[in-house]
């Protein structure tokens, strides 16, 4: 029964001490040119994002059929019901930012895969890195290149 036990014992210590080593080697093996690569594509996306989230705002505001009340209570489905001109309004709304949505994806989806840029296997390392412990010690290392390059993500 000792021996069951002793086996048990090791074979827990060897996992959790190859978790440890797996989980630095993964922060190890970002480059800082892999990690600034990473930077520039998700503040480029967050960029257009924004951009398209101004732009929302901006056709709600300026709709001669929709106040911006009006457009959140149709989208949150509170209120009277829609008239046929607001659902119109409404829906070619929500249509403009389905197509700049698709768009930001098919743009980030490229910048991604831009080699030169990226790549898909460093995007998916960090991403997979950022889900570890090792996530506080990486969003510091993408900070001080975001200094570095006098960008922010506000």
């Amino acid at each position: 029964m000792q021996v069951k036990q002793f086996i048990f014992r090791v074979g827990i210590s060897l996992f959790v001490v190859f978790g440890i080593i797996t989980q630095v080697s993964a922060q190890e093996q970002i480059s800082d040119k892999e990690l600034e690569g990473y930077v520039m594509v998700m503040d480029s996306v967050d960029a257009m994002k924004k951009s398209l989230n101004l732009k929302l705002n901006d056709m709600v505001k300026n709709n001669e059929h929709l106040t911006t009340k009006r457009y959140n209570e149709i989208k949150q489905g509170t209120g009277n019901p829609a008239t046929e001109e607001e659902q119109k309004a409404y829906d070619a709304i929500l249509a403009e930012v389905a197509k700049e949505t698709k768009a930001i994806q098919e743009k980030s989806q490229a910048m991604i895969k831009d080699k030169s840029l990226l790549g898909a296997l460093p995007y998916n390392k960090i991403r997979k890195a950022l889900k570890t412990a090792d996530k506080t010690k990486i969003e510091a290392r993408m900070k001080v290149i975001r200094e570095e390059k006098g960008t922010t993500t506000e």
